[in-house]
């Protein structure tokens, strides 16, 4: 899961929240990468207050967000094991919903 988010928004928080929630094991979090525009000390406190492993990508000037064509944050792409784009999923996931693609994706 390709998750965009800002620290700044509490729907971005409580999606990270979720994401630490779901992932019983530090392994799971290898199934995420986390991407923001936001300052790198600023995400990298973020990370480690959450106690979050998953790895993150700094979108340096939202180029990447601008190429996706990114409005509004948290965005979520679902992605399968050969890279590609299954759905696409605007706003906070609670960890339930989380979850459930983590097993989803593991049965495939």
């Amino acid at each position: 899961m390709i998750v965009f988010f800002k620290p700044d928004c509490s729907f971005s928080r409580a999606e990270l929240a979720a994401i630490k929630e779901a992932t019983v094991k530090p392994e799971d979090q290898a199934c995420f990468v986390l991407i923001s525009g936001a300052d790198q000390p600023e995400l990298w406190a973020i990370k480690e207050e959450l106690g979050l492993s998953c790895p993150l990508l700094f979108d340096r000037n939202t180029q990447y967000g601008k190429v996706l064509g990114i409005k509004s944050v948290p965005l979520n792409f679902i992605v399968d094991r050969n890279l590609q784009i299954e759905e696409v999923v605007s706003g906070a996931m609670p960890s339930r919903d989380i979850a459930e693609i983590m097993k989803n994706s593991r049965r495939r």
